[in-house]
């Protein structure tokens, strides 16, 4: 016997596979939050990141669309949520947002009310090349927004060159760029998930060594570990040929200075803003006119700034990596200097033999060069 089917049973059968794809299909682009390709461990809850685009600060055409791409995959493969990047595009558009270097307090709370996502994700790409041998350099750190400001998470640093390792007969060398981002997006989404997992450990640029301490220093010693203090990180003056080195290496010591308890740093993008609010413009460097403002409308202790004489990294096989810089720290109640710094170094200066001991890129110099500064400013634990 035949079964027969009415049109109004079609509709309905119609209708309820619509509903059902629509329920259990997969995410459309309209989707606020995309999930992750890998099951978060038990017990692990990440929250929900909104990934800005990456803040570029190399003075060269980069392909920062595809960079940060590779950043989104990684934080997905590592159980990082993300927010779609059209509703946060939709609101940088809305807002009319042309810095993406930092996160000011009322950007931080617009972002926050209107997306309900309180932590974002901030890449700066300070180096990229291509050829002949590639090279990339990146700074990342997470911004969570809190009621009374912007809380520093975790930051750091990767700078990587595909002739780091090249092995015997140069077999490891990396010669595809794109092979190249990957290698550093992972180290630093690495670093991320290990912070949060309470491991707290970060990538380290090589090791330490004394050859990197200051080779000129005024004070010392000031800030005692069980004494909190409030510090603002303000760009330092760029005397050299590299387009925005002052930005750098003003990262350079805020990302250190941070890895200290007893530190609050102020979010870089609330030093910008009062840098545009108030019209300060850097003359040879910062005047203490200027910094009177910057202690009253930051609320902070100390203001650490310099100068930047030369931050060079080597063209293809000429030349090696040059960094100098000079950094002083001015003191609210005194409004004197009351620590200063000079160093400089380059990369070649521990060669001892066949290019061992070699540095390859400006980054991984300044890493420690502002290091071991920022460490002579901290009192030793007793």
């Amino acid at each position: 016997m035949m079964l027969s089917i009415n049109s109004s049973m079609i509709k309905r059968i119609i209708i309820l596979f619509i509903v059902q794809f629509c329920l259990f299909g997969c995410r459309t682009a309209t989707d606020p939050v995309r999930g992750c390709n890998k099951e978060i461990p038990a017990g692990k809850e990440y929250p929900v990141i909104a990934l800005l685009p990456i803040h570029n600060i190399s003075g060269t055409k980069a392909p920062l669309d595809e960079i940060r791409q590779i950043m989104e995959k990684c934080l997905h493969e590592n159980g990082f949520p993300t927010i779609h990047e059209d509703v946060l595009n939709q609101f940088i558009v809305n807002h009319r947002i042309r810095y993406i270097g930092g996160l000011d307090r009322a950007t931080a709370r617009n972002f926050k009310a209107e997306t309900g996502v309180h932590t974002v994700f901030q890449t700066s790409l300070e180096l990229y090349r291509d050829a002949p041998m590639p090279k990339i350099v990146l700074f990342a750190r997470l911004i969570r927004i809190e009621e009374e400001g912007e809380d520093i998470v975790w930051m750091d640093s990767v700078g990587l060159s595909g002739d780091e390792s090249p092995g015997l007969l140069d077999l490891t060398l990396v010669k595809d760029p794109q092979v190249l981002v990957q290698k550093a997006a992972e180290k630093l989404i690495r670093s991320l998930a290990n912070n949060m997992s309470g491991s707290g450990q970060r990538s380290v640029e090589g090791s330490i060594h004394n050859h990197f301490q200051p080779k000129v220093l005024y004070g010392g010693s000031l800030l005692s570990p069980d004494k909190k203090c409030r510090v603002a990180v303000a760009p330092f003056y760029n005397s050299s040929q590299r387009k925005y080195a002052g930005d750098i290496i003003a990262l350079h010591f805020f990302n250190h200075l941070i890895s200290y308890d007893n530190i609050t740093v102020v979010e870089p993008g609330d030093v910008r803003n009062a840098f545009l609010q108030w019209r300060i413009i850097m003359d040879d460097g910062i005047s203490l006119t200027n910094a009177k403002v910057l202690f009253r409308k930051l609320g902070v202790d100390y203001i650490l700034t310099g100068n930047v004489l030369d931050y060079e990294d080597e063209q293809g096989s000429v030349g090696k990596p040059k960094v100098h810089f000079s950094a002083f720290l001015i003191e609210k109640n005194s409004m004197q200097v009351v620590w200063s710094t000079t160093s400089y170094n380059q990369g070649d200066d521990r060669v001892f033999f066949f290019g061992l001991g070699d540095v390859k890129t400006a980054h991984t110099l300044a890493t420690q060069m502002a290091e071991q500064a920022v460490g002579t400013i901290i009192m030793p634990a007793p």
